[in-house]
């Protein structure tokens, strides 16, 4: 009788700590997104200064390429990353965890599309700074 009472007890605190660990993990899962998403921000808040400082865009097979102070910078995708490289040289990466990424260039805007590898779409309209012309 001791040892059923011993085991129920057991098992009723076994059962207890369930609903925390579930909660547990669901907290997680929001917070990795909510960490992807601040990522995502970063990043376009890194290219559209470069745009803005840019003397010209454009976008050839897949790759952003700017144009700034006799410089070529391009952003590429790279395995699951996206990778700044100046003039051909370098590797830094600016944004992980990256299964697509469309760039598109629009009357004097870059739509730039990107899917993460949890299916989710970001986007952002990137608008460098007017020509006084």
């Amino acid at each position: 009788m001791i040892d059923t009472l011993l085991a129920f007890t057991i098992f009723l605190l076994i059962m207890s700590l369930i609903p925390l660990t579930i909660n547990h993990i669901i907290q997680g899962s929001e917070t990795d997104k909510t960490i992807e998403r601040m990522k995502w921000n970063i990043f376009v808040q890194q290219l559209k200064k470069e745009v803005r400082l840019s003397d010209r865009v454009n976008i050839e097979n897949g790759k952003l390429i700017v144009s700034k102070n006799q410089q070529q910078i391009i952003y590429e995708k790279y395995g699951s990353n996206i990778r700044r490289r100046v003039d051909g040289t370098g590797h830094e990466i600016v944004l992980q965890n990256v299964d697509r990424i469309e760039y598109e260039e629009r009357i004097n805007t870059v739509l730039v599309v990107m899917t993460d590898l949890q299916e989710e779409t970001h986007t952002s309209l990137i608008t460098p700074f007017i020509n006084g012309d």
